[in-house]
This record gives C-alpha cells, sequence and structure tokens, in this order.
C-alpha cells in the first residue's frame, strides 16, 4: 500500500469516526403514559408512577422517556391519543384508568401495556386470567367491595379483603411493569 492510499484511508477513517459513533448509541426507550383525566388530577399517580421506575433504575430524561398525554375528559381525543401512541415506537404503554385500558386493548396487540385500574380486568376483557395476564395486557386493579376494602376478583369470590396485585413475568420489558406497578401501589 503506498503511503498517499494510507493516509487517504486513515483520513477517512477519522472523518468517520463520528457519524459510526453516533450510529452505535442507543435509542432511549420510550414510555406512553395516557389517561382519560386531566394531568392536575393526576399529579399523585404520576408521582407514583415516576418513583416506581426509578426504583427499579429507570430515570426519566437519563435512561428512560415519558410521553405524558392526558385526553381531558373527552373520549374523542382519548382515541385519537391512543391512535396517536400505537403509531409510535414506544417500548410499552401505561393506560392509567378503565376507559384507557379497555382502548389501548382495542388498539395493539403487540405493544406491551400496563394498566391501573378500578375494576375487574377480567369483566373489562382487558385479561381472561389474573394468576396469568395473557397477551399483551397486565397491571393492577383496585376493586372495592363490602366496606372499602380494596380486592382482586380472586379475593372478592373468597371474602378475603386484601390488596391484589398482579404483574408480568420478569423479562427485560416487564422491569418496567412492575416497577409501574409497586409505584402506583406506593401512590394509592
Amino acid at each position: 500500500m503506498k503511503r498517499r492510499d494510507f493516509v487517504t484511508l486513515l483520513g477517512g477513517a477519522v472523518a468517520a469516526w463520528p457519524v459510526m459513533a453516533r450510529a452505535q448509541q442507543t435509542t432511549m426507550p420510550v414510555v406512553g403514559y395516557l389517561r382519560s383525566g386531566s394531568r392536575a388530577a393526576s399529579s399523585q399517580v404520576e408521582a407514583g408512577f415516576r418513583q416506581g421506575l426509578s426504583s427499579i433504575g429507570f430515570i426519566e430524561g437519563r435512561n428512560v422517556a415519558i410521553d405524558y398525554q392526558y385526553a381531558e375528559n373527552q373520549n374523542d381525543r382519548l382515541m385519537a391519543l391512543t391512535a396517536d401512541l400505537v403509531r409510535q415506537p414506544v417500548a410499552v404503554i401505561y393506560a392509567g384508568d378503565n376507559i384507557t385500558a379497555v382502548m389501548v386493548k382495542a388498539a395493539t396487540t403487540t405493544i406491551p401495556v400496563v394498566f391501573r385500574i378500578g375494576g375487574d380486568p377480567i369483566q373489562l376483557g382487558l385479561v381472561t386470567s389474573l394468576s396469568r395476564p395473557d397477551g399483551n395486557m397486565t397491571g393492577v386493579s383496585f376493586l372495592r367491595h363490602g366496606h372499602g376494602g380494596n380486592q382482586t376478583a380472586n379475593d372478592a369470590r373468597s371474602g378475603t379483603q386484601r390488596r391484589g396485585h398482579r404483574s408480568a413475568r420478569e423479562s427485560g420489558q416487564s422491569k418496567c411493569r412492575a416497577g409501574h406497578a409497586r409505584g402506583a401501589e406506593r401512590s394509592a
């Protein structure tokens, strides 16, 4: 190899280095955060959500981005926001209430969804079993029976009262789901 060819090759490699380095950087995962209500009314839940993520190492702005969407109690807007999140490259969608969870379930079967609802996820059609959430849906349900105790559907049938929580199998993405569930329980 001639000296001139070597210098040209070396110069080209040095010039291409920043471009190659940027291409190797990983993209920050995005969590789609969706609620039917207003942001002001959801501040405690939102804080618990961020706390749950940070407890398992996901810090907003550092290694995870959160796309907050609020429908302001407008169902047409909720449908549009749901469709928009499904089109985006989000790693997971948080559905913060019953109607949002049902809409997100209808909109995607591939994006993992974590719900926080105040109803029975089986009756809402979100999952077929509490002990083994199926498909792309998992989450936390706060059911109120009797004198205001929190129960899962199975606990309601047996008459016991306790706070219930079911989460997906532990995997890379479900770490995020499990962290949310812990944060949601703390804020509830």
